[in-house]
C-alpha cells in the first residue's frame, strides 16, 4: 500500500529537493541539550520533525520510491538519536503529524530502524493539524471562486480525515514507549481506538485546544482529563497540550499552560481522595 504522494495543507511551504544521498553530516540538537543539561536536573525531551512528514514533503530526485528515501533519513536519524542519547537525552520525540492523512506499509519500519539501539525514551506525538492555527486539511479539487488566498479551503461538507483511527493498527507495532495525540478540541471519541486496539503503552493525551485563543478554566481541563480516564488509567496517562503553543500569544499561552497545570491538580486531588481508605 503506497503512502500518500505529499502532504495536504502543507505543500503550501517550500520543499526540500533531494538530489543525493541523505547522510548524516553534523549533530543536529547536540548544542541544544547540552545547554538544557546545563540549565535543569529534570527530564529533558527533545523533539524531530518526523520521518513520514520529511519523507513525503521531499521533492524526492534521487531515490527510486518514498521509502527508500524514508530509511535513509531514518538511518542519519539514528545516529544523531544515538548522540543525544549519550549526552543525557531522556525522551526523544518524533513528531508525525501526517499519520492520521494515511499511513501505508513502510512508515513503522522506518520509525523502527531510526530508534534502534538508542539508549532512551521515543514518544511519538502526531495531531489533526495546526498550521497557523487552523486544522490540516485534504485540499479541495475546485476551482476558487476569489482570487484572495487562504489556509482552510475546505467545503463546509468535506469528510474529516480519519484522524486517530488512522494510526491504527499500524502503531501497534511502533518501538516506542508513549503515543501523544490531541483531545482537548475534538473530545473523546479519538480515544476509542485505544481501547479497541488495546494500547498497553503511555498515552499522553492533549487536553488544551491550541487553535483557540479562549483560555480554558481549570474545571474545564479537569472534565477532559476525567474522559480521557475512562480509557486510560493514571498510571499510564500523561497530559500536555494539543499541539505547539507557537501561533499563540506569548500571554494566552502562559494562561492555557497554568490551566492544564490546575486541572491536573484538581483531578490528582480526586485521584488520591478515592485512595485514601475509607472509615469503617
Amino acid at each position: 500500500m503506497p503512502s500518500l504522494p505529499g502532504l495536504p495543507i502543507y505543500s503550501t511551504l517550500y520543499a526540500p529537493t533531494c538530489v543525493g544521498e541523505v547522510r548524516r553530516e553534523h549533530p543536529f540538537h547536540l548544542a541544544n541539550l547540552r545547554a538544557v543539561r546545563k540549565a535543569t536536573n529534570k527530564p529533558v525531551k527533545i523533539s524531530y520533525t518526523g520521518i513520514q512528514v520529511l519523507a513525503a514533503a521531499t521533492n524526492n530526485q534521487y531515490y527510486k520510491e518514498t521509502k527508500e528515501l524514508a530509511l535513509a533519513i531514518a538511518k542519519a536519524f539514528n545516529e544523531d538519536f544515538k548522540e543525544l542519547a549519550d549526552n543525557g537525552a531522556d525522551i526523544i520525540q518524533l513528531d508525525e503529524f501526517v499519520w492520521p492523512y494515511g499511513m501505508g506499509d513502510w512508515e513503522i519500519e522506518a520509525l523502527n530502524k531510526a530508534v534502534e539501539g538508542v539508549d532512551c525514551q521515543f514518544w511519538v506525538h502526531t495531531c489533526w493539524g495546526n498550521y497557523s492555527g487552523t486544522p490540516g486539511y485534504f485540499p479541495d479539487e475546485a476551482p476558487r471562486e476569489f482570487g484572495a488566498w487562504v489556509l482552510d479551503q475546505r467545503p463546509s461538507d468535506a469528510p474529516a480525515p480519519e484522524r486517530a483511527r488512522a494510526l491504527f493498527p499500524h502503531v501497534l507495532d511502533a518501538n516506542i514507549d508513549a503515543l501523544n495525540y490531541e483531545v482537548g478540541r475534538t473530545g473523546p471519541d479519538d480515544l476509542k481506538p485505544l481501547a479497541e486496539h488495546n494500547w498497553s503503552k503511555p498515552f499522553v493525551a492533549g487536553v488544551i485546544d491550541v487553535k483557540s485563543t479562549v483560555t480554558e478554566t481549570a474545571d474545564e481541563v479537569a472534565d477532559r482529563i476525567r474522559q480521557v480516564l475512562e480509557y486510560v488509567p493514571a498510571e499510564r496517562l500523561g497530559l500536555t497540550t494539543d499541539c505547539g503553543l507557537i501561533n499563540l500569544p506569548r500571554m494566552i499561552a502562559q494562561s492555557k499552560l497554568r490551566a492544564l497545570a490546575d486541572g491536573a491538580r484538581i483531578v490528582r486531588r480526586e485521584l488520591a481522595a478515592k485512595r485514601e481508605p475509607q472509615p469503617a
